[in-house]
């Protein structure tokens, strides 16, 4: 039988020790004096803060936004009020508690606070990601192990994720569930998707398949935060909701392979025409203006049942997911929406064209020392705009390959020369002892 995974309420989800002493130092004085209160609206800590109570002896009104069609007109029993509604509240404090943008909405608040005459309590004053990482990790690692049985079976944990999750994510909890291994080495850990890719990793890290202590992935943790994250990218996710601290931005690691017998590495661009999660998507029309304009042979990656609609690219080489990794770590370069080729060439450090939509998410790619350029999907001439980035692109690696050949030969007459120059001493030295 499925062991369950241990539940875990996210809207009560840690909050960082800094905020909670701001809490006692700055919330005190408005308890007290009875100060009609707005809290400025943050999905993710004062949503949190709200239902633990926090300000159950604050006159709390209600809280402010500015997208105030993002949210019901009450969540949680926190009635939403616009910017447009502040006059008539007249609230004697705002708490800003955003721990991500806190400083950059204290600053907006200003010229209200002027105006209505009411003060700035930013409860996120010195809050440091590196610390609350540490904090959330800790956190996670005590909660997911609470429910830990003793004798539980040959001390067997599974990294899961839900089977609807795509590729990226699941090569994402792939990646996270090695260095969940690497750290616990005392626990045998599985993975029950893409067997053929923990196979070609040629060790024993891991094993395929299910069972032991279920360790979930999937709580909506970081995955969602509008523009940036403490989670860095959108492995720090898996990372983090695993109980996984890092003081580094974490990078995929995904096996070394082959290349495909009939595509020689560095002669063809990899291609990943749609995305299910970042939308809007690129037209096929579009898409096929910029493949007739591509300096390379364009070979497309994704699944079997991929629409065949570009006539100019290459569509035999659809199938596995292993396929696709191999292609795209061999590819002169690869181009994608936000999606999970884009992690594939992250992790093989292909250099990358990507098309992206203006929803807040695109922090999601920040791996440390990765070459992509990215173009809104929304741009004016959008085809034209790829086709110069590509273009630039892959004049960009022509030069460098170029500067490598250059170095190494070099390198070569400066050896052969070398070898001239001994052999030449060497000459001297036995004619001198003939002599």
């Amino acid at each position: 039988m499925k062991v369950l995974p241990p539940y875990l309420n996210h809207h009560l989800a840690k909050v960082p020790r800094i905020v909670q002493e701001n809490l006692k130092s700055q919330v005190a004085q408005l308890k007290a004096s009875g100060a009609r209160v707005l809290l400025y609206l943050d999905p993710l800590l004062t949503l949190n803060l709200w239902a633990r109570g926090t300000f159950a002896d604050v006159n709390v009104l209600g809280a402010v936004t500015k997208h105030t069609s993002n949210f019901k007109i009450n969540v949680r029993g926190l009635p939403i009020y616009s910017f447009g509604e502040m006059a008539h509240l007249k609230a004697d404090a705002i708490i800003v508690s955003d721990y991500r943008f806190h400083q950059r909405i204290s600053e907006g608040l200003l010229p209200l606070s002027q105006k209505y005459g009411f003060s700035i309590v930013d409860i996120c004053q010195e809050f440091d990601a590196k610390a609350f990482r540490r904090e959330w990790a800790e956190e996670m690692t005590r909660q997911i192990f609470s429910n830990e049985v003793e004798g539980w079976p040959a001390r067997q944990v599974e990294i899961w994720i839900p089977p609807t999750w795509g590729l990226g994510d699941r090569l994402c909890a792939l990646s996270a569930a090695r260095e969940f291994a690497r750290r616990n080495p005392e626990r045998r850990v599985r993975f029950q998707y893409l067997p053929e890719i923990i196979e070609a990793y040629g060790d024993d890290l891991i094993m395929a398949g299910s069972g032991g202590y279920v360790i979930p992935s999937q709580y909506p943790n970081f995955y969602r935060d509008p523009d940036n994250s403490v989670a860095e990218n959108y492995l720090g996710c898996f990372y983090l909701n695993i109980g996984l601290d890092f003081d580094t931005p974490p990078t995929l690691e995904l096996p070394q392979l082959p290349p495909c017998p009939d595509l020689k590495p560095g002669s063809y661009i990899a291609l990943q025409p749609r995305s299910v999660w970042a939308n809007p998507n690129i037209t096929s029309e579009q898409l096929e203006a910029v493949v007739q304009k591509a300096p390379l042979p364009v070979v497309v990656v994704g699944r079997p049942d991929t629409p065949r609609d570009m006539p100019s690219a290459d569509f035999g080489h659809l199938g596995t997911p292993i396929e696709m990794l191999r292609i795209i770590q061999h590819a002169a370069f690869l181009m994608t929406p936000r999606s999970a080729s884009a992690n594939i060439g992250a992790a093989y450090d292909v250099s990358t064209l990507l098309w992206v939509p203006d929803d807040g998410a695109n922090w999601q790619l920040a791996y440390p020392g990765w070459d992509y350029r990215t173009v809104r999907i929304k741009s004016i001439n959008l085809v034209d705009r790829l086709v110069r980035e590509m273009i630039a692109l892959q004049d960009r690696i022509e030069s460098k390959n170029n500067l490598a050949v250059q170095s190494t030969q070099h390198c070569g007459i400066a050896l052969q020369s070398s070898k001239s120059f001994m052999g030449r001493e060497l000459s001297n030295f036995h004619g001198g002892i003939a002599q």
